[in-house]
């Protein structure tokens, strides 16, 4: 049988997630536990279509029995990107369509390319202080360290 099985997060409970599953969409399962009488309503963070929706999200409480908050409850204290991770280790070749909707997407899953932008970046800088390496290795150290670090602090604004 198909369908859902997702992540959600609520902003009451910094460090938890909610893995359940559902026949139907997951964004409808999300307005309807927010009127349960929860402080904050629940963020979806990612979704599966998937076969066996129901073995599959019992295999990912199994496996993530550990960090299970409560035997009686699908919270789990890890972050939304582990949950990810585990549903898609799990599920594998069963998974029909996923969306994430997490800001906390990790490089390997970015579609975006920065990461590699960012390493051209990196290399050309590399190129140029090593042109001038009458500057001494130490300056050229400092240098590398000041642009290194400017690349990131413009990366973590930029988000």
């Amino acid at each position: 049988m198909i369908g859902f099985i997702y992540v959600m997060s609520n902003p009451a409970h910094p460090g938890l997630v909610k893995i359940g599953q559902s026949s139907k969409d997951p964004e409808k399962r999300r307005r309807d536990l927010s009127t349960t009488g929860v402080l904050e309503d629940f963020v979806l963070e990612y979704r599966a279509l998937t076969e066996d929706y129901e073995d599959v999200e019992l295999e990912v409480h199994r496996q993530l029995i550990g960090s299970r908050y409560r035997e009686d409850r699908e919270f789990f204290k890890i972050s939304p990107s582990e949950a990810i991770s585990k549903i898609r280790e799990v599920a594998g070749e069963r998974i029909e369509s996923e969306k994430n909707y997490s800001k906390f997407v990790s490089a390997a899953q970015s579609q975006s390319g920065d990461g590699f932008k960012v390493i051209l970046i990196i290399l050309a800088i590399f190129f140029l202080i090593m042109m001038f390496d009458a500057l001494g290795p130490v300056i050229a150290g400092l240098l590398m360290s000041i642009v290194i670090a400017g690349i990131l602090i413009y990366r973590t604004k930029e988000k």
